[in-house]
């Protein structure tokens, strides 16, 4: 049976949300598939165990792991170790988010060695974990976004009379974000400007850049996620967020609300999927990636691009995500092939040209 790595955790602040999602996703995977769980803890260091799904485990994983076991990548053989045991895994399903892993430095270690992964890559993953980045490209490409300024935390010690104007322009109240979070930790809404300061402060311990938005009240928002297989782009099925003031951490995890209300006009359904086939195709995404929408007054504006989608990611493909995941798997894999067409050597005879530079000088002193 072929293996599937699943790799998960990290050291971020979504790091049990990346819990939830692997565990799906395992839950989820083709039985043809024999699954190898790849946890990596807070400190960033990589396991494997025996009872990994068991989820009541996380609490206190060094004292509830069974077998535990670090695992390292085998660069020289395009495989990994498991303690001392070499594994050759089919792909890599990275359900990390966050830093550390969505930002594509997970895409660049299995890139590095040769081993097909679910997600975008290393350009795309660090554009779209990046809010500003990634609004400065859809802009360019005549995406609609909602109007922002961002500034980082040196700017707002030095030059804050400056931003104070800046966002004066949008108009109260306004969203504050950190750049590189997901999972909407670290988000809230300033009505004022002494609430501003406060908001950034918030924002300025989980990153050091920060997205100010003008905050759409009552804007209804949307999900849409996408992948390609063979050329053909599938969006899933969009559906609307049943949120307060925000779509907070705690209405997408804690309370239990019901996530979703499904009945959406078709007219923004197609637009809808429209976009996130445009989107997807200009950050340059692969795999599975949801897009996140705000809608008011006539106008969809993109809001976030989610490279590795969350435990929410079922709830899009309801009838056949079993299916999904075994198409990016298969597309996965066709993608490391293609990159075995490309040349990565040319002969040239610089080396010796530079050596014969370097006695040169050698001999002339």
């Amino acid at each position: 049976m072929e293996k599937v790595g699943v790799i998960y955790g990290g050291k971020s602040v979504e790091h049990d949300i990346s819990i939830i999602t692997a565990l799906q996703t395992i839950k989820k995977l083709s039985k043809e598939y024999e699954c190898v769980p790849i946890y990596i803890d807070g400190e960033g260091n990589w396991w494997t165990g025996k009872n990994l799904q068991n989820l009541s485990i996380y609490a206190d994983f060094d004292k509830k792991v069974k077998q535990k076991k670090q695992v390292l990548i085998d660069f020289n053989n395009k495989c990994i170790l498991l303690g001392k045991k070499r594994v050759k895994v089919k792909m890599c399903f990275v359900c990390s988010h966050g830093l550390n892993g969505e930002d594509g430095t997970i895409s660049g270690v299995l890139e590095l060695a040769d081993i097909p992964y679910s997600c975008s890559g290393v350009l795309s993953s660090a554009l779209s974990m990046d809010k500003i980045t990634t609004k400065i490209l859809l802009e360019k490409n005549g995406i609609e976004t909602v109007e922002y300024v961002y500034f980082d935390e040196e700017e707002f010690l030095n030059n804050r009379d400056e931003i104070y104007e800046c966002v004066e322009s949008l108009g109260y109240p306004v969203i504050v974000k950190p750049a590189n979070l997901g999972s909407s930790v670290g988000i809230s809404v300033a009505k004022n400007a002494s609430e501003f300061v406060e908001k950034v402060e918030i924002g300025l311990n989980f990153d050091k850049k920060i997205l100010v938005e003008r905050f759409l009240s009552g804007a209804r928002e949307f999900n849409c996620a996408c992948f390609v297989y063979e050329g053909e782009c599938y969006p899933s099925n969009v559906v609307e967020v049943n949120k307060g003031e925000i779509f907070s951490f705690e209405d997408k995890y804690i309370t239990g609300t019901p996530a979703f209300q499904i009945e959406v006009c078709k007219e923004i359904i197609d637009k809808v999927k429209q976009m996130t086939k445009e989107v997807y195709k200009i950050c340059q995404c692969f795999g599975i990636v949801r897009v996140d929408y705000l809608y008011r007054d006539g106008i969809i504006y993109v809001n976030e691009i989610n490279n590795i989608t969350g435990s929410l990611a079922s709830a899009l493909y309801p009838d056949n995500y079993s299916e999904v995941l075994d198409l990016v798997i298969k597309e996965s894999i066709n993608r490391e092939k293609k990159k075995e067409e490309i040349k990565y050597s040319f002969s040239s005879n610089v080396l010796k040209v530079f050596e014969k530079c370097v006695n040169s000088a050698k001999m002339k002193k």
